[in-house]
């Protein structure tokens, strides 16, 4: 228990003077012209039990003023501990995904699963895998499922840098993502083979759920890309793919795994994971939210102070007492009164970050809310001198907003410095750098490229009237580099355009290359 206005107390001293005077002074005025017996005998006649009750009913409200005004509270942990168990998906992007048996083709609506999952948990922390010859962490756990929507966006088996089937490395990655906290991991597939299958069950951890979900179907069909053009195999023959439920099953008996194949509702993934369980000791273990009771004592005693004053003495006081306390925001809400400042920055955040920026009093919130917002200078400023690598991570994003590149690539580089691991910083710096060295490239293009008069069909960057480049005549690169820099900005504020599928194949391409023990050379291709 704790008093949050304590110097409230300082009151008591008085109401305890105003209430012994309240009590010595009845009568006192006719003591001087009444005898004493006939006195008494006369106040108990004009007071009896029921008024001395209630008297003494609103001295002892009087009495407890100054507590309810102290405001004592409590502190309760908050659900900071306790948040939706996380879950890892992984999606399987071999060639057996090109199949066209479940229209418009297995991929296609693989992804349309996930989006779907994500729909229903908007609030579950989730990861996304990918695999084919090899094994890659689209983004790490996180509560934005945005940002994971967008990159979803960007996937195709065509962008992997290894056609194969290798998704013991792909679980491999998942288990790690999840580190030591219970979790679940979601794996939608269209293939399993049987060497496969004899090595994941020793992958699927005791505390958490495996659920696969099977994205094809027994009748099978051929491998197409996006062109439509057939996958053929090593002697020219097209290739075909149909569902082995035999394999699954198998694979689901030896350890803590469902498998369901793809429907058009939610039953697939609901079969597969447990129903949104919790998990404890994720959040932090001192988290806590203070409660102020003090105005629920002040409501309790209005009935006996309004025994001790008449109706508009106790009109004054009440309004005398109003402008002491501490009033709520102006555009709070009644429930606000009963919330911490962080709790009602934590409501309106979704739909008001502006606002929510304002009622924070966490720092780390502020700076959230305040990029949000879009107040770049502000989070700047709430920033200040960085000290840890989540804080030169925002300060990164912030930078890049105002254009300041080099600034936000040197913020990146000191959140990686400090957290090697730090996957975010490391995405964000590497799409700095690409754009960096793609403006770089066309910087040095411009310099080294002669004066030549428009040619036919040059159109698209020149007037129709063939005249030749004038020297200094940037605009149609400036508009270039300004479309260049608004799709950083949106890939930082996870809104990445979808020709930023590029980025995502030379970040695949990068890992493929600096992690051998990544790919999976004995597995089948497809």
């Amino acid at each position: 228990m704790t008093l949050l206005r304590p110097e409230w107390l300082l009151l008591w001293p008085l109401v305890i003077w105003q209430v012994w005077r309240w009590h010595r002074g009845t009568g006192q005025q006719w003591q001087q012209h009444i005898d004493a017996p006939l006195l008494s005998a006369l106040m108990q006649q004009a007071g009896g039990l029921r008024t001395r009750w209630l008297r003494r009913t609103g001295l002892g409200a009087l009495l407890l003023l100054p507590l309810a005004l102290a405001g004592p509270a409590l502190e309760r942990p908050t659900d900071d501990g306790l948040q939706e168990r996380p879950v890892v998906i992984i999606l399987d992007q071999s060639p057996t995904m090109l199949a066209r048996d479940i229209p418009p083709n297995r991929h296609t609506r693989a992804r349309q699963k996930v989006q779907d999952w994500m729909e229903a948990h908007p609030g579950r922390p989730m990861a996304l895998v990918t695999y084919s010859g090899s094994a890659h962490v689209v983004t790490p756990l996180t509560f934005d499922h945005h940002a994971v929507d967008t990159l979803l966006r960007q996937l195709d088996p065509e962008i992997m840098p290894r056609p194969g089937n290798h998704p013991v490395a792909a679980l491999t990655l998942a288990n790690d993502l999840l580190g030591d906290q219970a979790g679940d991991i979601l794996w939608l597939t269209a293939a399993l083979s049987a060497e496969q299958r004899t090595r994941l069950p020793e992958l699927s951890a005791s505390q958490r759920q495996l659920g696969i979900i099977a994205v094809s179907t027994d009748i099978g069909g051929p491998l197409l890309r996006q062109d439509g053009t057939p996958v053929r195999d090593g002697t020219g023959n097209p290739v075909e793919h149909a569902l082995d439920p035999t394999e699954f099953s198998i694979l689901a008996d030896a350890g803590n795994i469902r498998w369901h194949t793809l429907t058009a509702d939610d039953t697939d993934w609901q079969s597969v994971l447990p129903p949104s369980p919790l998990a404890e000791g994720t959040g932090s273990e001192d988290s806590t939210v203070t409660v102020d009771l003090g105005l629920y004592l002040l409501l309790a005693l209005l009935p006996g102070l309004a025994l001790l004053f008449g109706r508009g003495q106790l009109a004054v006081v009440l309004l005398a007492l109003g402008l002491w306390l501490p009033a709520p925001p102006v555009s709070a809400e009644p429930a606000d009164w009963f919330r911490s400042p962080d709790q009602q920055g934590a409501t309106r955040l979704p739909t008001d970050p502006e606002a929510a920026m304002h009622l924070f009093h966490s720092r780390d919130w502020q700076i959230y809310a305040a990029l949000e917002a879009g107040a770049w200078q502000q989070a700047l400023q709430w920033l200040g001198s960085p000290e840890t690598a989540r804080d030169h991570y925002h300060r990164g994003n912030a930078l890049v907003h105002l254009e300041r590149y080099e600034e936000a690539l040197e913020a990146y580089e000191a959140a990686l410095e400090q957290e090697p691991d730090f996957e975010e910083a490391e995405h964000n710096r590497d799409l700095v750098e690409a754009f960096l060295q793609q403006q770089a490239e066309a910087g040095g293009a411009e310099q080294d490229s002669p004066q030549v008069p428009a040619q036919p069909g040059d159109g698209s960057a020149r007037a129709g009237d063939g005249a030749p480049t004038q020297p200094g005549d940037g605009s149609g690169d400036a508009g270039a580099a300004d479309d260049g820099a608004q799709a950083l900005e949106d890939s930082i504020r996870r809104r990445m355009p979808e020709t930023d599928a590029s980025l995502l194949q030379r970040k695949f391409r990068h890992q493929y290359e600096a992690d051998p023990d990544n790919i999976d050379d004995t597995g089948p291709v497809w």
